[in-house]
């Protein structure tokens, strides 16, 4: 739960480099990086929690903690960062957080921004995310 969870686009250099490692990933599209509305609007979708984001100021670092509002065992949340938000495509990561719950998150993204990759810094093979995955076999797939 304390890792880092690292998200790129699929893209031309990154297919280059999970084919090194035989991890699939869909032919045809190439993935981009978020515009902060696509963001706002993939977290629009989760039901069942509450998220609390920063002043989105352009130049500035932007946060956004989403956790699990409804009563359960466990409590999931996620931290969501862009470094530098731009009026425009953004580069964004998981500081931390439960990882189905990141796993998800990533999905109701690609929607918007075509297919994504998250590496957890802890180790493990890259978890390619698309529009037409099933997010809860990708947990379970990576999450364990």
């Amino acid at each position: 739960m304390s890792a880092m969870y690292s998200v790129f686009p699929l893209s031309a250099e990154i297919k280059l480099w999970l084919d090194e490692m035989s991890v699939e990933y869909p032919r045809s599209a190439d993935g981009r990086n978020p515009q902060l509305a696509e963001i706002q609007a993939a977290f629009a979708q989760l039901k069942g929690y509450s998220i609390k984001e920063s002043d989105a100021e352009l130049g500035e670092a932007w946060q956004a903690f989403i956790q699990k509002t409804e009563e359960a065992e466990e409590n999931s949340w996620a931290l969501l960062n862009i470094l530098r938000l731009i009026d425009g495509p953004n580069e964004f990561y998981f500081e931390k957080g439960w990882p189905d719950l990141i796993v998800n998150i990533t999905h109701l993204i690609s929607r918007f921004s075509g297919p994504l990759v998250l590496i957890c810094d802890s180790g493990g093979l890259p978890l390619v995310v698309s529009a037409d995955s099933d997010p809860t076999a990708l947990s379970e797939a990576w999450c364990t």
